[in-house]
């Protein structure tokens, strides 16, 4: 969907993956499910940010509780997608994030 789009993605298995990456080339916007093995999507969220890693971040989620709420938007989360959703819907939200 992305390449089809003409964006240049990076994919990984886990957030202990990503954040074992490294950041050669920063990210435009991170796209995490809120539910993974390991490090949960709010973890990935709290480890970023407390690295100072401002990137906006879109969070994919089937649990979209008020207090998940609440702390995604205290940490500036630009949005929560909840399952399921149309892919058509993700990619303008993504368009309006990154253009």
């Amino acid at each position: 969907m992305f390449f089809g789009a003409g964006y240049a993605v990076n994919c990984f298995e886990s957030a202990e993956q990503f954040l074992g990456a490294g950041a050669p080339n920063p990210s435009s916007l991170i796209i995490s499910d809120l539910q993974m093995g390991g490090i949960s999507g709010l973890e990935l969220i709290r480890t970023l940010r407390g690295r100072g890693d401002a990137t906006p971040v879109i969070l994919l989620t089937a649990f979209a509780t008020p207090a998940i709420r609440t702390f995604a938007a205290r940490s500036g989360v630009s949005r929560i997608f909840e399952k399921p959703f149309k892919t058509s819907e993700l990619l303008e939200i993504v368009l309006e994030i990154v253009g």
